[in-house]
């Protein structure tokens, strides 16, 4: 709002008036660039870290970054095996000794 308080686009709708939530002033609400740029700055770790790179992610990449990730661990097919783990590892586990 103007006077600097914030709301995420999807509670907005569902204002009164147009009135903040929290002063309940008046306003029209505006991007607020200053945030934006404080969350393109939160870095998240990928979910399959552990199997893999461990490179940081901006927190509205991960999604993305997950559906093609690299590191997405491989499963044993053996009914009993819980083995997880990146391509070449299964490769390891898979071959007889």
């Amino acid at each position: 709002c103007s006077v600097g308080h914030f709301i995420c686009s999807s509670c907005r709708p569902k204002l009164v008036r147009n009135k903040c939530h929290l002063c309940s002033a008046e306003t029209t609400f505006q991007r607020c660039l200053g945030m934006e740029r404080l969350m393109e700055s939160v870095a998240v770790p990928c979910s399959n870290a552990k199997y893999g790179r461990t490179e940081k992610l901006t927190y509205y990449q991960k999604d993305e970054h997950e559906k093609a990730c690299p590191n997405t661990p491989c499963f044993c097919p053996g009914s009993s095996c819980s083995f997880a783990g990146a391509t070449d590892a299964l490769l390891d586990h898979s071959l007889p000794e």
